[in-house]
């Protein structure tokens, strides 16, 4: 949680590019940039208050990471 709202911290062990992050009731502050490895990034919901259920993935990932609940 941050000031603006609900948020995610994404870490990434190796380089990670065009990360994108979708929530389905929620707009995330950034989306669309690269991790350098070792590297963590946090992303806020700004004005939602509980974590809405959604996904990371990097255009160089072999997985997609899910979070959130349906609140």
């Amino acid at each position: 949680m941050t000031a603006e709202g609900a948020a995610i911290r994404i870490r990434a062990e190796r380089h990670a590019l065009g990360v994108q992050v979708e929530a389905e009731s929620a707009r995330p502050d950034d989306t669309g940039f690269h991790l350098a490895p070792g590297t963590e990034r946090l992303i806020a919901f700004p004005g939602v208050m509980h974590l809405p259920r959604g996904r990371v993935r990097a255009l160089n990932a072999r997985e997609t990471v899910g979070f959130g609940h349906g609140d």
